[in-house]
């Protein structure tokens, strides 16, 4: 039996916080708050640790991040 990863991207968490906000989902929001915290500590910790990728690495998480970000429309 196959299965199929529905879990979503980061992207696509960010653009369901960008539609809380925008509808004032308050109460959604609140509940969402610690995926909500991961995403900028994780952000925080790319930060840190990308003077140490090598150039195949930071060209990666550009592309990742590029992508991640259309998802959310918007542009890098």
């Amino acid at each position: 039996m196959r299965t199929t990863d529905m879990t979503p991207t980061w992207g696509e968490i960010g653009l369901l916080t960008w539609r809380l906000i925008v509808s004032q989902e308050i109460r959604a929001l609140q509940a969402y708050r610690s995926e909500i915290a991961r995403a900028f500590a994780m952000a925080e910790a790319l930060n840190r640790l990308s003077a140490q990728l090598s150039e195949a690495q930071r060209e990666e998480r550009d592309r990742i991040i590029g992508a991640e970000m259309r998802k959310q429309g918007v542009s890098a």
